[in-house]
């Protein structure tokens, strides 16, 4: 049985490993963001002796993993806070009466933009 744990942590942390290097290579700038973030988690956690308090910095570190599938024009946009799309490109969301919060950017610039 310790020999299955010690496997099974091994792998778990292999893998993170590789996900979190894929990311300081492909996108560095969002594992910069995700390091300062999970150090300032890391001594949040500690304050407050947190249960899980390996698994939220982990989480930090793996949230932004996504970005690497994002085109890096997007990401540059995004980062500097200008319409993620642009003119009709959102017309497709105008029938939605309530939009989800995460559509909230796309909501944002087609009712900015001429229709």
């Amino acid at each position: 049985m310790v020999a299955e744990k010690e496997l099974l942590n091994k792998t778990l942390s292999g893998s993170i490993k590789l996900l979190t290097d894929i990311l300081s290579i492909m996108e560095p700038q969002s594992f910069g963001r995700a390091q300062t973030m999970r150090d300032i988690i890391n001594t949040i956690t500690k304050e407050f002796k947190a249960e899980n308090d390996w698994e939220i910095p982990l989480a930090v570190m793996l949230a932004p993993i996504g970005n690497v599938t994002i085109p890096p024009e997007l990401l540059i946009r995004a980062r500097a806070g200008t319409a993620l799309v642009q003119g009709r490109g959102a017309d497709c969301f105008r029938s939605c009466r309530k939009p989800p919060p995460a559509c909230s950017p796309i909501f944002h610039d087609w009712k900015a933009s001429p229709a």
